[in-house]
C-alpha cells in the first residue's frame, strides 16, 4: 500500500550525494529508485569488466564521484588539475587512427529498453562539428550553452560543436531547473 503523506525527498537527497541523477518520476518514485540503483550498480560493474584503459568520472553533484575508481581512473576534478602539473610542449603529434576507432563511450540509461553502451567512431567528431555550424551555426568565438548533462548524449556532441568550430563551452555544475543557471547564462 503506498503512503500518500511519506516523504519522498530523504531518499532523493541520499540517492543525489551518491551520484544518481534524480529525474521527475512517472511512476510510483519508491519502485524508480530501485530500478534505477538496480541498473546504476550493473552498468558499472560492466564498465570495470570491460577494463577500458583510462575512464574519467564526472560527478552529479559537488567533486565527490561517490564510487570506487579503479587505479588507472581518474575523477573531473583531478583531470583537470592533472593538465596543470604536466609539462606540455608547443607541439602536438597527432596519432593517426582508423574512421572506425573508438574516441567515446555513450552510455543509455535504459529508458527505452536495457542500459547499452553505444561506441562512437572517429566520424563522430567530424559530424558533430559539421552538424553544429550547420544546423546550430556555431562560429568562431561563440559561446555555446546548453542545459543539459555531460553525460546525455548532447554532452559528446557539445564538446565537438564548440571546440572543433572554435567556439566557447559555457559549462554550469547543477540543475539548470532553477535561478543559478539563468544568472549563469546572464
Amino acid at each position: 500500500m503506498r503512503q500518500e503523506n511519506w516523504d519522498y525527498s530523504a531518499p532523493f537527497q541520499f540517492l543525489q550525494s551518491l551520484g544518481f541523477h534524480i529525474r521527475r518520476w512517472q511512476e510510483n518514485p519508491a519502485v524508480q529508485i530501485a530500478r534505477d540503483l538496480i541498473l546504476h550498480i550493473c552498468l558499472c560493474s560492466r564498465v570495470i569488466e570491460a577494463a577500458a584503459c583510462k575512464v574519467i568520472v564526472l560527478p552529479v553533484i559537488g567533486d565527490d564521484v561517490a564510487v570506487q575508481l579503479r587505479e588507472q581512473d581518474l575523477s573531473w576534478k583531478d583531470f583537470l588539475s592533472s593538465g596543470s602539473q604536466s609539462s606540455r610542449s608547443d607541439h602536438y603529434s597527432p596519432v593517426y587512427q582508423s574512421i572506425d576507432s573508438v574516441t567515446n563511450i555513450l552510455f543509455s540509461s535504459g529508458t527505452t529498453g536495457d542500459p547499452k553502451a553505444i561506441p562512437w567512431t572517429q566520424l563522430a567528431p567530424i559530424r558533430s562539428a559539421a552538424d553544429g555550424w550547420a544546423a546550430i551555426d556555431v562560429q568562431v568565438g561563440d559561446v555555446y550553452c546548453w542545459p543539459t548533462n555531460l553525460g546525455w548524449v548532447i554532452g559528446p556532441t557539445l564538446l565537438y560543436h564548440c571546440f572543433l568550430n572554435g567556439a566557447t563551452l559555457a559549462l554550469y555544475h547543477g540543475s539548470p531547473q532553477g535561478r543559478g543557471f539563468g544568472k549563469f547564462v546572464q
